[in-house]
């Protein structure tokens, strides 16, 4: 005999999961502006940052590419076009994110960088 309330109620669970996952992007995302690199909720508030200056190196990657000590802030579902940012002073010193466009954001703060 087929269980209806444990189907429902597993459907649900899994269309919940996945408007979790759609959202995310909406509810926090990142951008670079006045020399750093921030995680920003609805596109305005600044909830994290990493100063320009204390990027080492950043690059397009997967991951793969992430160690055991890496801040995770990805918001999107993606297997390779994480950004990776390798911070010169902390324990936590890489961090990856998942921006919409991986390579222009990369070229971004490279081009800062450059110029600072």
């Amino acid at each position: 005999m087929v269980d209806w309330d444990a189907i429902v109620a597993i459907a649900g669970a899994a269309v919940v999961l996945v408007a979790v996952v759609f959202a995310l992007p909406l509810i926090y995302d990142y951008r670079f502006a006045n020399g750093r690199v921030e995680v920003v909720l609805f596109g305005k508030i600044p909830v994290y940052w990493i100063d320009g200056r204390d990027i080492e190196s950043i690059e397009v990657g997967d991951w793969n590419d992430l160690g055991l000590f890496t801040v995770h802030a990805g918001n999107r579902l993606r297997r390779s076009g994480i950004v990776v940012i390798r911070r010169k002073t902390a324990v936590l010193y890489q961090v990856a994110i998942t921006p919409r466009h991986p390579r222009a954001f990369v070229a971004q703060v490279q081009r800062w960088k450059r110029q600072s």
